[in-house]
């Protein structure tokens, strides 16, 4: 497993490992707004303040915020599958 995270709801805490060239698991830092960068899922991210806030982040505007180009492909797909009204 080439990451992990360690999600404490309790403590409101994130904590986001990445296996090193070694095979040892390293601790990654998030950025200053509390993001973490998945180096095994490209342009996925997480924003750990999403995970505690009350109420929970619009769906929309997260999927948008990780990748809003797979997004809007996801949404043009469904309609066009849908078919014309």
């Amino acid at each position: 497993m080439p990451e992990y995270w360690l999600l404490d709801s309790q403590e409101e805490r994130a904590d986001f490992y990445q296996l090193d060239a070694a095979g040892h698991y390293q601790p990654v830092s998030t950025d200053q707004d509390g993001v973490y960068q998945s180096r095994t899922l490209p342009n996925f991210c997480c924003a750990s303040p999403w995970l505690w806030q009350r109420p929970l982040p619009d769906t929309t505007a997260v999927l948008l915020r990780i990748d809003h180009n797979a997004y809007a492909r996801y949404l043009q797909d469904t309609l066009r599958l849908a078919g014309p009204d």
